[in-house]
């Protein structure tokens, strides 16, 4: 919509219901308050883990990466054996956008007049018109499958290239096992982001396991917004910054 948020409209039957809010509710905790945020709601709560269960069901959740489980040969009424069924892997999720090349670089961002900046294109195939910044983190999980230009002539951009592959994932995930900010987000549930911004122009921020720091999704946010930055002091240790 145009104030930037979607709305789910559900009916669901006393059965459903219940099931869905226990899926929702199975890994809901509590914020602890000592965390860089004020903790979030309980609607706000349910509503990130219905992300979390989206993502990881199409397969865009880093948990959620390998195949499913090959299913092994059994035995049938006769003594033979059934086929085994053989892994495959879940769907994996691609968001078609249009973005202004110019609205995904900061730095040129921050160059354009007023004018200029009402001009750009940014928008969610399905959703429309959303700011910058959400088009620039989008690009950390390499969603964006489809960009313009400035005359709108439509690139293939090859924005997965900033993805971080499954080794450097696993790696980070063993060096912050949860979100740095303190909230205790598991850090399989976090995007992985680039410390130092990924720019290849500029030979800028390596897609590499030592610039990579997983973000739960409202830090992510606040990151990209220009609200606060990450800065690593050292193996295991980020600390974020006002900006």
């Amino acid at each position: 919509g145009p104030d930037g948020v979607g709305h789910l409209d559900a009916t669901l039957d006393a059965e459903a219901w219940e099931i869905v809010l226990a899926a929702l509710e199975l890994h809901d905790r509590p914020d602890p308050t000592d965390a860089l945020l004020p903790p979030r709601s309980r609607g706000s709560r349910l509503a990130d883990q219905l992300l979390h269960m989206a993502r990881a069901w199409l397969g865009s959740e880093p948990s959620a990466q390998e195949p499913t489980t090959e299913t092994p040969d059994t035995p049938d009424a006769s003594g033979g054996a059934t086929p085994a069924r053989p892994a495959t892997p879940r769907p994996s999720a691609t968001i078609n956008a249009f973005v202004d090349v110019a609205a995904l670089d900061p730095e040129l961002l921050a160059q354009l007049g007023r004018a200029d900046l009402l001009a750009l294109r940014c928008e969610l195939e399905r959703f429309g018109p959303i700011l910058p910044t959400t088009a620039q983190r989008l690009t950390c999980n390499g969603y964006l499958s489809r960009l313009l230009t400035a005359r709108s002539v439509t690139l293939d951009m090859g924005f997965r290239t900033p993805t971080f592959t499954e080794a450097q994932r696993r790696a980070i995930v063993a060096e912050f096992p949860t979100c740095p900010c303190g909230c205790g987000t598991p850090a399989s549930q976090c995007d992985i982001h680039h410390i130092e911004p990924y720019d290849p122009e500029r030979r800028r921020g390596p897609t590499d396991h030592a610039n990579g720091v997983p973000l739960c999704r409202r830090v992510h946010i606040l990151t990209h917004e220009g609200v606060i930055r990450p800065r690593r002091l050292g193996p295991g240790t980020v600390v974020f910054l006002r900006c």
